[in-house]
């Protein structure tokens, strides 16, 4: 008989709540809703109780019912021993959840016509743990279970593994598990070919751990750490990694504090902006929003900045240039802004560019005067007219012009696309709209442009991470919109030529994980912004320092941002541009740089370039900026 047996907790099944001791805070939460005394009164008994037992009995595994009977139980009279060993069960089932990676080999070996067992130090019975596996799909009737409790025989002294193959007497045992010393030196100790199950915590989720333990105030964070890596192992890819430890972290408290602002102000629809805000919004419909709507809105600064620009002047257009300048600005970039090329202004006018960035304020004014004073601005103008028109129908339709409070949510930073939408609203007659920001930069545009709310204050987040925000965190399955048409009464909105809407694995894991995440949170109850924030900046500055030997692969796969590769291997001369000149390469260097050189070489080049960026910065400010 061949025999495949498995451990059960962290390997067959994994607690949604982390590490076994939340089993207790959530029991204390069940127990004592409203009474923190009692509350933290049974979590400190219930982590003792087991070792006075175990020394009073002399037993090898207790069972739960010998724990409960440890004298200090009194001091919970309100529930019988009955009702509190009960209720303990209750709330494990309610956290476990099947490994699926584990569940797909339990089936191959099942196939394959290996006995299947299970196999564990654990101090509830094998009925109880049968009821879990079954519900999870994990175990069938002819399958074994072996417990300590029952058995009083345990795995890490080698008399349960002793115990099960005198029962069984198999041939070839193969067994699996997460626990170094009784899964797998003392297995191999017995004879049997020992498989590890790697669901142990992370780097970034023992240092929520630790956070935890250091800070009562954020003990949550303990429970989130285990939600966290229980998403993590459940999708079993890098994307899911990336999406659970990063992407969920930073936008779940996001949306918590954008719906609870929404209350708060009396914002009665919230409209999402495409394409940033797609992920915001599948999270959002995922926790409760009773009274308020949510809309998804295609608008882009592509699609808004030529209806801007129509009857503006030159200082409206510098107006929405980052830093109010053109210097340093790729024309090619600019053009392709305003849905035109070198080539088209080339071939229809005659209009030609010497030069590819703009150096000086000499070409600044250059290439401002073709847009307003040249044979191309006149049907520029033309063209524009009609995009705006278009624009204000859409609006329309979507009914964000109707007279009722609302608000666009966007993950922020300069605030161009709220100073562009107001502009067009107030200029055809209606009232501004307010906004709703992930983050701000320190000279965001004020309120006189339009009410603003920022979850992060102004200059908060690590300006590294705002490409990674806007371009991997918030993947989108809709292409940047560039205007509207009509089809059939509705205004619908055009998206570049050869795109269309794409679900790729990068959108559906992000989505995905993160709102089982924020299910999950809400199950639980966690809501204390302190917590979520604490939460959100730790990720965040994790992932910007590159603080985790994470699996980079999805940054170097992929294509999902207009046709730029978000991280790559880079070449010598691409080092050393990055290095020393201050170009960038891709959209997430600092994980090209470590997909290059190596998760700790990395460490050090990154403070090469991070000398030579304040040495660039301080020459472009003293020596260009005030030609």
């Amino acid at each position: 008989m061949q025999l495949a047996s498995f451990d059960i907790f962290d390997t067959t099944l994994i607690r949604k709540c982390g590490k076994p001791e939340n089993i207790f805070y959530l029991l204390a939460h069940k127990l004592y809703p409203n009474d923190t005394a009692k509350r933290e009164d049974f979590i400190v008994w219930r982590k003792r109780a087991a070792a006075k037992m175990s020394k009073e009995l002399k037993k090898v595994e207790l069972t739960l019912f010998d724990i409960y009977k440890e004298k200090g139980v009194t001091s919970f009279s309100e529930y019988s021993i009955e009702e509190l060993v009960a209720l303990e069960i209750e709330t494990e089932k309610e956290n476990l959840i099947a490994n699926p990676s584990v569940a797909e080999i339990i089936n191959k070996k099942r196939v394959e016509g290996y006995q299947i067992a299970f196999i564990s130090d654990m101090y509830i019975g094998s009925t109880e743990l049968r009821h879990i596996l079954n519900k999870e799909r994990c175990i069938e009737a002819e399958d074994k279970i072996y417990v300590s409790c029952e058995i009083q025989a345990r795995k890490d002294s080698g008399l349960l593994y002793k115990h099960v193959k005198e029962e069984l007497s198999p041939k070839h045992w193969e067994h699996y598990g997460d626990n170094l010393y009784s899964d797998i030196k003392i297995a191999k100790k017995n004879g049997i070919k020992a498989i590890t199950i790697k669901t142990h915590s992370n780097s970034l989720e023992h240092r929520l751990e630790a956070i935890s333990c250091s800070q009562p105030a954020l003990r949550e964070l303990s429970v989130i750490a285990g939600i966290s890596r229980c998403a993590r192992i459940i999708g079993n890819n890098p994307y899911a990694a990336i999406a659970a430890n990063y992407v969920a972290s930073t936008y779940i408290p996001f949306v918590k504090w954008t719906i609870e602002t929404a209350r708060k102000e009396g914002i009665k629809t919230l409209y999402f902006l495409s394409r940033d805000s797609y992920i915001l919004l599948k999270i959002a419909e995922s926790l409760p929003h009773e009274g308020i709507e949510f809309k998804y809105l295609y608008i882009s600064r592509r699609s808004l900045m030529r209806p801007y620009m129509h009857n503006s002047s030159p200082e409206n257009y510098l107006e929405i240039v980052d830093r109010h300048t053109l210097i340093g600005r790729d024309v090619e970039h600019m053009l392709w802004q305003l849905l035109t090329t070198e080539k088209d202004l080339k071939e229809r006018y005659g209009i030609e560019f010497s030069y590819k960035r703009i150096s000086d304020k000499k070409q600044e004014a250059e290439f401002i005067d073709v847009l307003y004073n040249s044979k191309f601005s006149k049907d520029f103008q033309k063209e524009i007219k009609e995009e705006s028109d278009s624009l204000i129908e859409y609006l329309k339709q979507e009914e964000v012009t109707a007279d009722t409070r609302k608000a666009f949510v966007d993950v922020g930073w300069l605030g161009t696309s709220r100073l562009m939408i107001n502009s067009i609203l107030e200029r055809n007659g209606y009232k501004p709209v307010e906004f709703i920001y992930l983050g701000t930069r320190n000279d965001v545009y004020p309120c006189s442009y339009g009410k603003y709310y920022s979850y992060f204050p102004a200059g908060t987040l690590n300006t590294n991470m705002t490409s990674v925000i806007e371009n991997y965190y918030s993947a989108s399955p809709y292409p940047t919109t560039i205007g509207y048409k009509k089809t059939e009464e509705i205004y619908i909105p055009i998206f570049p030529e050869n795109k269309s809407v794409n679900y790729s694995t990068i959108v559906n894991e992000n989505v995905a994980t993160s709102v089982w995440i924020a299910k999950e949170m809400n199950r639980y109850g966690i809501k204390d912004h302190n917590i979520l924030s604490a939460w959100a900046m730790l990720t965040l500055d994790s992932l910007a320092g590159m603080k985790d030997n994470i699996d980079t692969t999805p940054f170097t796969i992929s294509n999902d941002f207009d046709n730029e590769i978000f991280a790559k291997k880079l070449s010598f001369p691409e080092l050393t541009n990055f290095l020393f000149f201050g170009k960038r390469i891709t959209h997430f260097d600092y994980a090209s740089l470590i997909h290059t050189c190596g998760f700790t070489l990395s460490h050090s080049l990154m403070r090469i370039h991070n000398i030579t960026n304040k040495l660039r910065g301080y020459i472009f400010r003293r020596y260009i900026i005030r030609k």
